[in-house]
């Protein structure tokens, strides 16, 4: 398990890490996941929460806004998406065998 404490206060623990070239991470931002691919040129907003029951990946070039909060078994975020603020994804059946989000 390697767990990437950031010096705003942001963490990543995960199993198998894998962060890209120039990733950005804004205050209070935590990231919790079997496996966690993050691409290039990766922004994350402040006072995000990832908690990822077995892969989460987020493709090059993608930024999230501040204060989302997504729950699932997989996420997989393709590549130059912009993820808006304040959005709650994954409550209700976050851990049933159907609750992959792409």
């Amino acid at each position: 398990m390697e767990i990437r404490k950031f010096y705003n206060g942001s963490y990543i623990i995960a199993d198998r890490l894998s962060i890209g070239r120039n990733f950005r991470i804004g205050p209070n931002t935590s990231i919790r996941a079997a496996e966690c691919i993050i691409g290039d040129d990766v922004t994350l907003g402040s006072g995000n929460t990832f908690l990822i029951g077995q892969r989460l990946e987020i493709g090059d070039l993608t930024i999230f806004g501040h204060g989302n909060n997504i729950t699932a078994r997989t996420v997989q975020v393709g590549e130059y998406v912009y993820w808006d603020s304040n959005v709650v994804v994954g409550h209700g059946g976050k851990f049933s065998e159907d609750a992959h989000l792409r």
